[in-house]
């Protein structure tokens, strides 16, 4: 199949569709058969929008922005009708634009599954993909579960597969975040410091060393965990999302603690959203309720609203299960 691109200044677009296509079929790109032309127009709608029109020399991408773009160029691929080594492209009409301004996908690069194992480079063609499907944003983790100091080679690896995951994503206009277990310690961590596990803790997932913030010198140690694991290592890359995780790791049942997600949780968050701030002023701080009120009411939630009844300018959004 031949294919006449005109990309008109969005060479990354042109490299993306080139190697998606050339990926399925053995395309020639020059300067005959059908032509794909690229374009960005602000009036065409909202952020992200696009359109797809056809024209007597073939067909135009239009985005609303260089995402739109990515999106519609994914759109136009994804509906085409791939056969006898070609295609034939069958887009929707119209301007499309995304229902929601979040649409991230979780690469979990821990506990030796896939994201945490594979190399870097089919991470990064995956994070490509995914913006072809569109999505705007990819949330990481760093594995701090396993190891016992964060100078060790097995978390520095880690923290240099989501540098450049982070990257990658960055490089595309995508957004990137990260999720954090606000009490989650490393196996080094001085057992006084220990979570009391409390009564439907385990049921939730107690995974790794948690640390009660409320015991003494506890906060200390998490503000060091946060600024030596996961704040100054994507300090210069910037995270545009920060999202709290609750439970699996995290949890504490203490007196003071709990119910976790309406006290001890809450208290860490704001804590950590002071520290967090302070190498990622421009992020959107997300609450996840993973778990929350399971397996029985137990006040997390009503607890939560009644915090942003008197306080909401801390919390950007809202995860909610």
């Amino acid at each position: 199949m031949h294919i006449q691109l005109k990309a008109n200044g969005f060479q990354q677009h042109a490299a993306l569709f080139e190697k998606t296509v050339c990926g399925r079929i053995p395309a020639v790109f020059g300067k005959d058969g059908m032509q794909v032309e690229f374009a960005v127009e602000q009036t065409i709608g909202a952020a992200e929008s696009y359109c797809i029109t056809r024209s007597n020399l073939g067909w135009r991408i239009t985005g609303a922005d260089e995402l739109g773009l990515y999106f519609g160029i994914g759109k136009f691929l994804h509906t085409a009708v791939w056969k006898n080594g070609g295609f034939s492209p069958n887009p929707p009409a119209g301007v499309i634009t995304p229902a929601c301004s979040f649409r991230a996908m979780y690469f979990p690069c821990h506990h030796y599954q896939w994201y945490h194992m594979a190399p870097i480079e089919e991470l990064e063609d995956y994070v490509e993909d995914m913006l072809l499907w569109g999505y705007n944003a990819i949330i990481g983790l760093l594995p701090g579960i396993n190891v016992e100091s964060f100078q060790e080679a097995a978390y520095q690896e880690g923290v240099e597969k989501l540098r450049s995951l982070v990257r990658a994503t960055k490089k595309l206009g995508m957004s990137a975040g990260i999720i954090c277990c606000v009490n989650q310690g490393i196996k080094s961590a001085p057992h006084e410091l220990d979570n009391i596990p409390g009564s439907n803790l385990m049921l939730r997932g107690n995974s790794g060393r948690n640390i009660c913030p409320n015991k003494p010198g506890a906060m200390e140690y998490l503000k060091y965990c946060w600024k030596e694991g996961i704040f100054e290592p994507l300090a210069d890359w910037g995270l545009d999302y920060v999202i709290t995780w609750p439970y699996d790791e995290g949890g504490c049942g203490c007196e003071k603690c709990d119910p976790w997600g309406a006290r001890g949780y809450l208290d860490t968050c704001k804590a950590f959203r002071e520290e967090a701030l302070k190498y990622f002023p421009n992020m959107k701080f997300i609450i996840s309720t993973w778990a929350f009120d399971d397996p029985e009411d137990e006040g997390e939630f009503a607890g939560l609203y009644r915090r942003l009844e008197e306080d909401m300018d801390w919390a950007d959004y809202l995860m909610v299960d």
